[in-house]
């Protein structure tokens, strides 16, 4: 928590259903559970989404499906360049990480390789 960036009331939410597509787009995957880390108000382009995916799952395709489907642009008044998006894996859960900040961004990336 000491190293986020200043947001306010960031919230760790458990996906229901019909949130699905704000957090990953239409990647239309097979995951057991999505978790996603957003302010639920702020001017930083921030969102950190973990989806563990069901067993046996083509883990590869599913990251390929949210690269190509989630939406960079998602904020009223901030963007990540598609480029700078990360969609990665360790094990069965996948990691996408939409942050502005370059810095926190490269240290949620090596953080989760650490994991």
């Amino acid at each position: 928590d000491d190293e986020k960036p200043m947001l306010m009331n960031t919230n760790v939410l458990e996906m229901a259903p019909d949130n699905v597509e704000y957090y990953i787009g239409k990647a239309n995957v097979e995951y057991e559970e999505i978790l996603a880390s957003e302010p639920m108000m702020s001017s930083i382009a921030y969102s950190v989404v973990l989806v563990k995916m069901k067993d046996g799952a083509d883990v590869e395709d599913a990251k390929q499906k949210i690269l190509d489907n989630v939406n960079p642009r998602k904020w009223i008044c901030a963007e990540v360049p598609k480029e700078d998006v990360i969609v990665k894996n360790r094990g069965n859960v996948i990691i996408l990480i939409m942050v502005e900040n370059a810095e926190f961004r490269e240290k949620l990336d090596k953080g989760f390789d650490k994991i």
